[in-house]
């Protein structure tokens, strides 16, 4: 038989865990990005690649923009937070 757990957690921390996983995603697609860049000449399927880490990492950044104020933002993604739309 199996046993069952179960983990109370609050919304802070949940939202601590999402944010920790975006920026640690985010940090992975710019030093991926950047080794692309330094490369002489790509092949089609690295700047497809490229192209999509580029889409993911404007999709992350905005998502950090809904789960953290302004200051730790701009500190922990290294732009400014984007304007409400």
């Amino acid at each position: 038989m199996f046993d069952t757990y179960t983990i109370s957690m609050t919304a802070d921390q949940v939202d601590a865990i999402v944010i920790d996983r975006l920026l640690s995603n985010l940090e992975s697609l710019r030093a991926e990005v950047e080794l692309l860049k330094s490369k002489e000449s790509l092949k089609k399927y690295q700047i497809e690649d490229m192209t999509d880490h580029l889409f993911y990492i404007k999709a992350i950044e905005n998502l950090l923009s809904y789960y953290m104020i302004r200051e730790d933002y701009e500190e922990k993604v290294g732009r400014p937070m984007p304007r409400p739309v």
